[in-house]
């Protein structure tokens, strides 16, 4: 069982280090401060984010994002699905 890099909370079925859990990818945002959420782009795999900003959401394809003023990295996940990746050299 890993431990989520942010908040120190057990995390089940990840077999990687790093990832964050789904309570603090709740908070990951853009350099501008603005919410964002990763996803799949079709059921073949491809990773997108939406960045909502007000009422406004934007997707692109910029990976990074921040929790806790940590970098961290949109991924996809080997079997499908998406997760948040703590950078190493930022805790």
């Amino acid at each position: 069982m890993h431990k989520c890099p942010i908040c120190d909370r057990p995390i089940k079925n990840i077999f990687q280090n790093g990832i964050v859990c789904g309570k603090c990818a709740l908070s990951a945002v853009d350099s501008l401060g603005h919410r964002v959420v990763f996803f799949n782009v079709s059921v073949a795999g491809g990773l997108t984010a939406s960045h909502y900003s007000g009422s406004e959401v934007i997707s692109d394809d910029s990976i990074i994002c921040f929790i806790n003023a940590r970098k961290c990295s949109g991924i996809e996940l080997r079997f499908g699905g998406t997760a948040i990746l703590c950078h190493a050299l930022s805790y």
